[in-house]
């Protein structure tokens, strides 16, 4: 009676924290992740930021103002003397910049606006990913823990019963150990279970945002659909989508352009600038009351801007190499991924030539026979050591083929299964 209710305990620990949380589908995390994940905002700011630094790129330099007055005039003698007599002079200075500066440095700012909107993009489609892969770890093991918590149960009760059996004699003391083996392994089967809940939880909420760790709300007829479907495309056609659509690559290619815009502005700083003005002498020209035109540029004895644009020539030559090898890494991972996802849609066919609907039929059939003593205590621990591995193996498959069609997603940035 003990192990009963310790057994009853023991699934209402699991089940009643379930009920309090928060339930949600896989679309409704998407939508929190978007609201609350940290990263993603951080990533948005970036963008706003950058978007700031193009109205300063536009900015013209300011007119500069300069005012001088006599502070003393030993002749009267007199301090300040700024009167009819005295002595005053104002000017205003503007840096004209030439060479192209000013489009430059705004082709350049834009450039990082669009870097900075590339980079979210990527970091979202990773992300996704990753929730996806969190999502539906955590739906598949609390099916697993539902499963081997109502095992836990069956053959708790059924240890009592052999125990008290053994005592009388009534069975071999062999098949009273074989049954502890097999409940040994379901607990440990339960308890590795729990841990991956618990991580890919604590995934989950951090990638939602929420405080509490949510519960996966899924279609099960909906993901079955999903599970069989197949690439309506070729994997040259995949490839051929995701080059002009992956952001990583595309991102390598705006690296690349980002760092030509630069060494265009380096480039241009290079070119001298020249000063114009305007000015008025009260007494201190050749005239009284003189108006004055000024003009002023730095001598150009060397490139005062050498070593910035040697550095901007190499930032643009690797940059360069880094969009070649984004191209190659593009390439060979949608072949990988796509071979991935097709190997496990084999292997889940050979797996499923069983429907779950006959399996569970075959499992409550074995169930009764043994009680009706028509099987033997082998047979059935034989049995549910490979209906639980059936099981637990058809949805390690059905979760690595989840995720292998959304990492294909996020490689093509296109829903390849429409």
């Amino acid at each position: 009676m003990l192990r009963i209710v310790f057994a009853s305990l023991f699934g209402l620990c699991f089940l009643l924290p379930l009920e309090a949380q928060q339930k949600l589908t896989f679309q409704q995390s998407e939508s929190l992740m978007v609201q609350n994940n940290t990263a993603l905002i951080a990533a948005e700011l970036n963008v706003s930021a950058s978007r700031a630094m193009e109205i300063q790129a536009a900015i013209r330099p300011l007119p500069e103002l300069y005012l001088e007055v006599n502070a003393y005039n030993p002749n009267r003698p007199q301090w300040f003397d700024m009167g009819q007599s005295g002595q005053k002079q104002a000017s205003i200075q503007k840096l004209m910049q030439l060479g192209g500066k000013r489009k430059a440095e705004i082709d350049w700012a834009k450039s990082n606006t669009k870097l900075a909107e590339l980079e979210l993009e990527s970091l979202f489609r990773k992300m996704r990913t990753s929730l996806a892969e969190a999502f539906y770890d955590n739906w598949y093991q609390i099916r697993k823990l539902e499963m081997l918590e109502k095992q836990a149960f069956v053959l708790d009760t059924l240890l009592l019963n052999y125990q008290i059996q053994a005592q009388k004699g009534n069975i071999a003391l062999k098949e009273l150990i074989r049954l502890q083996a097999l409940l040994s392994q379901v607990r440990s089967e339960y308890s590795s279970a729990r841990l991956l809940l618990e991580e890919s939880g604590k995934q989950l909420a951090l990638l939602t945002g929420l405080d509490t760790i949510p519960i996966p709300q899924v279609n099960k007829s909906q993901l079955d659909t999903v599970l069989w479907r197949e690439p309506v495309l070729r994997v040259d056609e995949l490839i051929q989508i995701a080059m002009a659509g992956n952001p990583e690559l595309r991102l390598a290619q705006e690296s690349s352009l980002n760092a030509e815009r630069y060494l265009a502005w380096q480039k241009a700083m290079g070119i001298t600038d020249i000063t114009l003005g305007a000015g008025y002498d009260q007494r201190g020209g050749a005239f009284n009351n003189q108006l004055n035109l000024t003009l002023g540029m730095p001598l150009r004895l060397y490139n005062p801007n050498k070593g910035a644009i040697g550095a901007a020539k190499v930032e643009l030559e690797k940059a360069r190499i880094q969009q070649i090898q984004a191209k190659r890494e593009l390439s060979l991972s949608i072949k990988n991924a796509l071979s991935k996802l097709k190997l496990n849609q084999d292997e889940l066919r050979r797996i499923r030539l069983v429907s779950s609907s006959q399996l569970q039929q075959v499992y409550e059939g074995v169930m009764l026979n043994f009680h009706k003593r028509n099987i033997s205590l082998l047979e059935f621990t034989d049995f549910i050591e490979s209906y639980n591995q059936t099981l637990i193996r058809r949805q390690e498959l059905e979760h690595s083929l989840l995720v292998s069609g959304f990492y294909l997603q996020e490689l093509t940035a296109y829903d390849v299964f429409k």
